[in-house]
């Protein structure tokens, strides 16, 4: 049985996301984990004229990317939720080393296909801020709003 570039790629997506589905809150921006590595190589392979690839292969994600895209950019989220029958949420976290704080990505997808995204800072006071983030019109890259300092107290 031979199976499609496409088909080979959203099984060993699916296998990577289930398997390693486990929270992951601390991630140095610099350093890449190599299942992300291995699984963007395999996701840039089957899809060679892809529409995002060049922020795939930076680890970037932008609006209207699919989700195997954005899969292939930063990996497996911390957590997923189902929104309704076109509408998923994917819960990505990051730890700053210098604060103790942690950033919050929130993407939105409709029919699988990034459509928003949310950003919040949660300081170890137990408070959230939320950040403005980029536009549409942005990338976003992990690690850009972790700034080494406290948000200032209201």
């Amino acid at each position: 049985m031979t199976r499609t570039p496409v088909r080979a790629f959203t099984l060993c997506a699916l296998a990577v996301l289930l398997a390693g589905c486990s929270s992951q809150l601390k991630r140095p921006s610099d350093v890449e984990p190599s299942y992300l590595l291995a699984l963007r190589a395999e996701y840039l392979a089957a899809y060679p004229d892809g529409a995002h690839n060049e922020y795939v292969q930076r680890g970037e994600v932008v609006q209207g990317m699919d989700i195997l895209a954005v899969l292939a950019s930063w990996g497996h989220p911390v957590r997923r939720s189902k929104e309704g029958v076109h509408t998923e949420k994917w819960i990505y976290r990051e730890e700053d080393e210098a604060s103790k704080d942690w950033i919050e990505y929130t993407f939105v997808f409709r029919d699988n296909v990034l459509d928003a995204w949310e950003l919040a800072r949660h300081v170890s006071e137990g408070r959230t801020v939320q950040l403005e983030g980029p536009n549409k019109t942005d990338t976003l890259t992990r690690g850009a709003f972790t700034t080494g300092k406290r948000v200032p107290k209201d």
